[in-house]
């Protein structure tokens, strides 16, 4: 969704920034919200706020757009018009595409994500976290991503324009 407010934005570079240098030396990529999700279940795509593909990222071209169809994580950055969308019906739509292990939402309004994180199983486990002092892990690209590192520069209660 385009026009979002400056906390939208200022979160999701802040995350990309994050996990790129954590990254860097590996063989992973992080993609920003330009970037079409192939969903199988609501064909044909998503774009996600930000998405990371590890290995070869695999595309396929699909009514003339090219389509990512292998990230492993993949983060929403809650908008009072989406927050519902992103924590139901978007999250179910991105089950189906079979890389998915780990997802993040992100609030704008307070330093809080909700984890999921795919188990073998295939259920989802959900963890919530709260504060600027927290840290979540990432299982899926061995590595820890601050909430203060999220949230640098974010001035809450700002209004979204």
């Amino acid at each position: 969704m385009s026009g979002g407010s400056i906390n939208h934005s200022l979160i999701a570079s802040n995350i990309m920034v994050a996990l790129g240098n954590r990254l860097r030396e590996r063989a992973c990529r992080v993609l920003t919200s330009d970037v079409r999700l192939e969903t199988p279940r609501a064909f044909p795509y998503r774009y996600p706020d930000v998405a990371v593909v590890c290995d070869k990222p695999e595309v396929e071209t699909v009514q003339g757009f090219e389509m990512l169809v292998n990230p492993v994580l993949i983060v929403e950055v809650l908008s009072p018009s989406t927050a519902s969308y992103d924590h139901d019906e978007k999250f179910r739509i991105y089950h189906s595409i079979p890389s998915f292990r780990e997802y993040l939402i992100v609030a704008q309004d307070s330093p809080r994500v909700t984890h999921y994180l795919r188990q073998g199983d295939g259920f989802w486990l959900r963890k919530d976290f709260e504060g600027m002092a927290v840290e979540l892990s990432l299982a899926s690209l061995d590595c820890t991503l601050p909430l203060a590192e999220i949230y640098r520069l974010v001035v809450f209660g700002e209004s979204e324009f």
